[in-house]
């Protein structure tokens, strides 16, 4: 060691083989300490001496002018570390929300008891004396509350564990910087974050790897008291719409005008059954009143169907309608009476009789094989006759048909023409920001990807884009229209079919035939 300058108390010295090291360091103690350890090592001795490398004693050097023995004034800054802490007898705490004790002072340390309880060093406390987690932390500060300040801060982000969220895919209608919500149902209790979007990955060839990346997560507090979440659940509850469901004994279709069917009602809403008072109605005539009303086929006409509407009421107030149609088919058509001339069924009739007892006429059997001619040639001008007018009232009821679409497709472009031509009375661009009305049990939604038209609970819902119209049910599309054609997964036709000029229909008083005719 070899030493290189003293400065007040500050020594300066050069070292080798310090801690096995081969090579001279040069550093810095404290010199009265130093000299006091270690002074039989200093070389040359006559430094711990105070002694000058000469052997004469050391003394202060002359100042101010010559023959002026008073002693220089030397000014020197000295640096001294200090180690400040929190006080130990300093008592102090602070509460949560919920006015439980979440942090307090204690013996010159601040401590975390709700962490402590959920999240334990150890699981008994018997492994070790506590279950506390210590970490010590130093700042560059003598204040006492500023000290206090930047504990609490770093207490608070390392006291309780961090979730992160990997969300794997994307929504388009996000951009940078949205804020979103999300509810993790698994996180024990119940746990709504708001996260905004950081980042995101898109993939022009394959969406699958879509991903979006959220930052600045916060927990959002429910912040209502329990009566007013009541009183939110039980609001909620009544804004359901109710749900009334008609039930028949003998079904909804009669034959020949014959038979009963008792008609019920029942009221739900979540599948809970309420009870209620119902209207049975055909359009504004009341039918009856009560939990049932039973049908009589003989009222129920056969060209054309018989509506029943059904009204549910709690106290004085409607909550439901439900409609239901009732049919009454006839086993196959009658054909009229044929002209006079003509023999009719009575003449038939007749011959068949005397046919039938010629053992006890003198006819020949010519006579006999003339009256089998005419009762068929009979019988097929009747079944001709028959089928003639089915004919005609087909062909008169499509004209009809096809004579409404025209002018109803007429009226129809000329109203969409009408509207585009008015004057324009409000318009607000809206840019890529969305509008949405909200009723009762449905709502209406518009942005620049289209118009949407939809109940709350997602059963059925419409969506008209640029280039296609599409109807939802359970949120499955079940039909769209685009580019002129419409498009239908499976469908019922409930009248008429027409593909180019064939057209196929039910035939009129037979629900189980068809028919199929070519209209030019």
């Amino acid at each position: 060691m070899v030493i290189k300058g003293l400065s007040g108390d500050t020594l300066t010295v050069l070292e080798q083989n310090y801690a096995g090291r081969q090579w001279v360091e040069e550093r810095t103690y404290s010199a009265s300490a130093y000299l006091r350890i270690i002074q039989t090592l200093c070389y040359p001795p006559e430094i711990v001496q105070g002694k000058r490398i000469d052997g004469t004693e050391s003394s202060p050097a002359p100042s101010g002018t010559p023959g002026n023995n008073e002693p220089k004034t030397i000014s020197e800054t000295q640096q001294q570390e200090k180690t400040v802490g929190i006080p130990a007898d300093l008592c102090r705490e602070w509460k949560n929300e919920d006015g439980v004790v979440e942090f307090y002072i204690k013996n010159g340390s601040i401590y975390a008891p709700i962490s402590k309880e959920l999240y334990p060093s150890a699981f008994t406390g018997e492994e070790i004396s506590d279950n506390w987690i210590r970490k010590n932390v130093e700042y560059e500060t003598i204040d006492v509350e500023k000290m206090i300040s930047y504990s609490l801060q770093d207490i608070r982000k390392n006291c309780y564990p961090s979730i992160s969220y990997e969300v794997k895919g994307t929504d388009e209608n996000l951009d940078m910087g949205d804020t979103v919500k999300i509810d993790d149902e698994e996180f024990p209790g119940g746990l709504v974050l708001s996260a905004r979007v950081s980042e995101q990955h898109i993939s022009f060839t394959n969406d699958g790897t879509n991903q979006t990346v959220f930052d600045n997560y916060k927990a959002l507090k429910n912040k209502l008291s329990k009566d007013l979440i009541n009183r939110y659940e039980e609001l909620a509850e009544q804004a359901k719409p109710f749900e009334l469901r008609p039930i028949t004994d003998k079904g909804t279709t009669f034959k020949n005008s014959t038979g009963l069917s008792v008609l019920t009602a029942e009221l739900w809403k979540s599948n809970k059954q309420y009870d209620a008072t119902f209207q049975f109605r055909n359009f504004d005539t009341l039918l009856a009143s009560g939990l049932t009303y039973t049908v009589d086929g003989s009222t129920v006409p056969i060209d054309k169907p018989f509506l029943v509407s059904i009204d549910a009421f709690i106290g004085n107030g409607l909550v439901a309608t439900r409609q239901i149609t009732f049919t009454n088919v006839m086993d196959g058509p009658k054909g009229d009476k044929g002209d006079k001339g003509a023999l009719d069924e009575t003449q038939v009739k007749e011959i068949t009789d005397k046919i039938d007892t010629n053992t006890d006429q003198a006819m020949t059997h010519e006579q006999l094989n003339l009256l089998l001619q005419t009762q068929n040639l009979m019988t097929a001008e009747m079944k001709s006759k028959a089928t003639a007018e089915q004919v005609d009232a087909l062909f008169a009821s499509y004209n009809k048909y096809v004579s409404d679409e025209s002018v109803n497709k007429a009226n129809t472009e000329a109203a969409l023409i009408a509207n585009a031509e008015r004057i324009e009375a409000f318009r607000k661009d809206f840019d890529d920001k969305m509008v949405q009305l909200d009723f009762v049990s449905n709502y209406m939604r518009v942005t620049d990807l289209g118009f949407e038209i939809s109940a709350n609970d997602g059963s059925s819902s419409l969506l008209i884009q640029k280039d296609r119209i599409s109807m939802f049910s359970a949120g499955k599309e079940v039909m769209y229209i685009s580019q002129g054609l419409i498009h239908i997964d499976n469908g019922v036709f409930t009248k008429t079919l027409q593909i180019g000029n064939f057209r196929e229909s039910q035939l009129d008083g037979d629900s189980t035939t068809n028919v199929t005719i070519y209209v030019s």
